[in-house]
């Protein structure tokens, strides 16, 4: 079964990032075909659709993974990376519109996009063993970068060797791997997590039992200890899901009624009343979860939850299943349409909630993440270099697998980094030499140098990959609550691709308009996010989740706690042996070791 995950992690992570990258090689032969090579915005609009569809597609894979499970909701989107290439490959064949059938194939690609990027990591974390799961999600994220590589790659060899109609093999390539990832539905079993959702608790026991015992009995071929102890951690595995599921079922109806009570109304019925009741459930099963964590030192707690529990009850409150609102649990609303709308108001309740400013650093990190135009110069450099510079038409198909290959050394260095150096120093080292890369290329294009440029780009995309390209996904992921995980990261993810597809969008009508100065535009972007990154980003390594919450909920000032911790070590450079670098007094950062900062 582990092989088959891993299998879905590499085509999905492959697909993700060959239908982002096949388009700068193929842009230029379809714009010939079509006649559209002075028309900059109607190629900006075919290049920026996957973006924007994948904006929309993030709300789709949240509302579909919601309602029909994940392992269907992989199936669907395997079906939009297969009909989306098809309908470019097919563009103009039947003297139809050929560009708009490009932008509809692009759009359809990006719903496929925008939902693989929240169904597929959400997947392979809730079915993975702990053990491995941290390999099996870096496979999907190696995976997307070599996809895009591979799609430049394979630009390049078919424009040299398949005539003028290349372009429509470069596009519909990729429904291939669609179909496969759609046959998914055959041979993969469902999120064990929305198994428990649905109240299914014999097949989630099920597959749990089939991830742990399968490798541990390759591991110890006739140990029945081995066996019973993959058991065991199977049925503990069950037993936290169980109290996961209701905490987070209580926690989205407490936001939702929250808003109802708020808004008079929402798309279910309800008032004040719903709101007091999901509060007093999520209480209730915050309380459950701690007694269970420490029945065995502290019996008090176990009364505690049982007493607000019983207390629950006499309300009528008290069943996880069937907390009032509307009638109806999330995901299991009468109309999908009802699902995706709830799951917006989910996104609103944490927006003004109490995780608010969470939510606002993911959103503007997310927006930093792609205003630097980090895609952008990938999907043009082609452009740029054949009909802005001279270059040969095979160089320049090829030259952008250079910059890719960059690309995917940055994000293997970012892999070894994270948990030693932090994430602050690599977002605000992504950001400074990004920029300092862009500032340079203005240069280099000035003096009509592709060399130059492709040397700076490289050196651009070599600084974001350390710094952003998969640090960003680790700090989202950090910044929020269990419960408000789900929304919150939806939502910066789709600001994302709002970003990607408007920087798409506009960046070659800024290149035409302004020259050498896009990249100034681009590189102060970028120098905005790295001093965003030093003004509000907490340092989040090292730390619990609980205590990345206590810090959302506090004042410190993440660049006055850096201030404090250099003035402390400057202080104490000859420390006695055992001192501390950030001793009382010293302004902050008392939990910090000399020896843990040097």
């Amino acid at each position: 079964m582990l092989l088959r995950v891993a299998f879905l992690s590499s085509v999905a992570g492959f697909l993700y990032g060959y239908d982002l990258g096949l388009i700068g090689g193929a842009i230029g032969g379809l714009s010939k075909e079509f006649q559209i090579e002075h028309n900059t915005s109607l190629r900006e609009g075919i290049v920026a659709g996957a973006k924007g569809g994948a904006f929309f597609g993030t709300f789709l894979g949240g509302a579909l993974m919601l309602r029909y499970g994940r392992r269907r909701a992989i199936a669907l989107l395997g079906g939009l990376f297969a009909i989306g290439p098809a309908i470019m490959a097919t563009a103009g064949l039947g003297g139809g519109n050929g560009p708009g059938a490009l932008i509809a194939g692009r759009v359809i690609i990006g719903l496929g996009i925008g939902a693989s990027a929240i169904v597929v990591p959400s997947y392979l974390a809730e079915l993975a063993p702990a053990r491995i799961r941290g390999s099996i999600v870096a496979i999907y994220e190696v995976m997307l970068v070599f996809g895009m590589l591979t799609s430049l790659l394979m630009d390049a060899l078919l424009a040299a060797t398949a005539g003028p109609s290349a372009w429509r093999i470069m596009v519909g390539l990729p429904a291939v791997p669609g179909l496969v990832l759609a046959a998914s539905l055959l041979f993969l079993p469902e999120s064990p997590r929305w198994l428990v959702m649905r109240g299914d608790i014999d097949a989630a026991r099920a597959t749990l039992h089939r991830v742990q015992t399968r490798g541990a009995r390759r591991r110890a071929c006739a140990s029945e200890a081995a066996a019973e102890a993959a058991l065991a951690r199977a049925e503990q595995e069950l037993e936290r899901l169980k109290s996961s599921v209701d905490k987070d079922r209580h926690a989205a109806l407490a936001r939702r009624a929250q808003l109802m009570r708020r808004g008079g109304g929402a798309p279910g019925e309800g008032g004040a009343s719903e709101a007091t009741a999901g509060a007093q459930a999520a209480a209730v099963v915050d309380m459950r979860a701690a007694a269970g964590s420490k029945q065995q030192s502290d019996p008090a707690a176990a009364a505690a939850a049982a007493a607000a529990e019983a207390a629950l009850e006499q309300e009528g409150a008290s069943d996880a299943h069937t907390v009032p609102l509307g009638g109806h649990e999330p995901g299991r609303e009468p109309w999908f349409v009802q699902t995706l709308v709830w799951m917006l108001a989910d996104i609103v309740a944490v927006a003004r909630g109490p995780e608010r400013r969470a939510f606002v650093l993911a959103v503007v990190l997310a927006f930093f993440d792609q205003a630097n135009a980090s895609t952008s110069v990938i999907n043009y450099m082609s452009t740029l270099l054949s009909q802005g510079m001279g270059v040969k038409m095979s160089s320049a198909l090829l030259l952008p697998a250079t910059v890719a290959a960059t690309k995917v050394v940055g994000v293997t260095i970012a892999t070894s980094l994270v948990d030693r150096v932090g994430r602050r120093p690599l977002l605000f080292f992504g950001g400074a030499t990004s920029a300092a890369a862009l500032f340079a290329a203005a240069g280099a294009v000035a003096a009509h140098s592709p060399a130059g440029v492709v040397v700076c780009m490289c050196a651009f995309l070599l600084g974001y990959s350390i710094g952003w390209a998969s640090n960003y996904w680790v700090v989202v992921s950090e910044l929020f609550s269990m419960t408000a995980k789900s929304p919150g990261s939806s939502a910066a993810t789709a600001i994302l691709f709002a970003t990607g597809a408007i920087t798409d969008l506009v960046f070659l009508s800024i290149f035409e308009a302004c020259g050498p100065w896009t990249f100034v535009i681009f590189g102060s972007i970028g120098a905005l996010g790295a001093v965003f990154v030093f003004l509000c980003i907490p340092e989040t390594k090292g730390r619990t989740l609980l205590e990345v919450q206590e810090l959302m909920q506090s004042s410190a000032r993440p660049w006055a706690e850096d201030c404090a911790r250099l003035r402390a070590c400057g202080c104490c450079r000859r420390p006695a042996a055992g001192a501390k670098c950030g001793s009382a007094g010293s302004g902050g950062g008392g939990d910090f070791e000399l020896g843990r900062q040097h």
